[in-house]
């Protein structure tokens, strides 16, 4: 729904309302932040899943049209225990250096989370700093976007410089949307051991491959032409690094010879994100690699009692199967 609110400093908050709004959200998250997170932005507001006008604000000044604000929250389905919970991820949170210390983050964020709450989310997941967003109503809940470090050299002192890859038993392959039901597949062999995930249908997929363009490689048999897996590495990272933001290669040999592959291909470090469980985190920790904490996930529940009895089927198949 259309909506716009005349600040008491004369400025402006209101939606997202057509193309122009758009490329000026774009220009400003470039200007703010740089070229990448204008990018990202860009593709949020075009293609994301379940996008609508009021996922994005601005705050501007009537008289030039000049933007110094912006929020915006995209929609994701979590899974706790079997129960799943829409969630809103705020993001793109920027202020002009001229308009800061005015309240205009407070002012959207109240604003965001009545419009949560208008739309039902069950909760609000924040990647942010740490007691900032306190003031804003969210809590501490787990560590977010963990990371294993590794160099390339403890893998050559592990298995060699020939090592798995010189079978030359994978190929690594970049994904199509023809290939969404074996990445599907092995995500579920990805989450299977997790309390909380990500659910993950096609649109999420096809905006991945086909929108935001990731980079999703499949590691593939040579000889059978069979997938054992797959990773997805960031666009951008520092000149020699690299950083895997997913993967799922369950197979410890195939996750042995996939580092080999990517020690080959970057003489600098190599950041493996979390899931522990995942195989090539394992043998990234056998190898040595160094664990960082690089933020959290702050959570906020919109209706205590609404959220506790969605999950009354987790807590009791919980007691039910506790010995106590």
């Amino acid at each position: 729904m259309p909506f716009e609110q005349k600040l008491d400093n004369g400025l402006l908050l209101r939606y997202i309302r057509d193309e122009k709004d758009i490329e000026r959200f774009t220009a400003f998250s470039t200007e703010i932040n740089n070229r990448m997170e204008g990018l990202t932005s860009n593709c949020l507001l075009k293609h994301f899943p379940r996008t609508e006008g009021d996922n994005f604000q601005i705050i501007e000044n009537p008289e030039t049209g000049e933007i110094v604000s912006t929020t915006c929250f995209m929609p994701w389905k979590l899974n706790f225990g079997g129960v799943s919970l829409e969630s809103a991820m705020p993001e793109m949170i920027l202020t002009k250096p001229s308009h800061r210390k005015m309240g205009l983050a407070g002012i959207q964020m109240n604003r965001l989370a009545l419009s949560m709450k208008e739309r039902q989310f069950d909760l609000s997941i924040l990647w942010g700093i740490p007691y900032y967003y306190r003031q804003f109503g969210y809590s501490y809940a787990v560590e977010g976007m963990v990371t294993e470090t590794l160099h390339p050299r403890r893998i050559f002192s592990s298995i060699g410089s020939a090592g798995f890859g010189a079978s030359g038993k994978l190929v690594l392959k970049k994904a199509g949307i023809e290939d969404i039901p074996i990445l599907e597949e092995y995500y579920e062999k990805l989450i299977k051991p997790l309390d909380i995930y990500i659910e993950r249908g096609k649109s999420q997929w096809t905006y991945m491959i086909r929108d935001a363009k990731m980079s999703i490689l499949l590691a593939i048999n040579k000889v059978s032409g069979t997938p054992e897996g797959y990773i997805i590495k960031a666009l951008e990272s520092p000149p020699g690094n690299l950083f895997v933001l997913e993967n799922s290669i369950p197979s410890h040999e195939d996750a042995m010879e996939v580092l080999w592959f990517l020690g080959k291909e970057y003489a600098g470090e190599l950041k493996l994100r979390w899931p522990q469980s995942s195989t090539l985190v394992k043998i990234a920790r056998e190898l040595g690699s160094t664990t960082n904490l690089n933020t959290q996930w702050l959570f906020m529940i919109m209706d205590i009692t609404a959220f506790f009895t969605k999950l009354l089927p987790v807590f009791n198949s919980r007691l039910a199967a506790s010995s106590f």
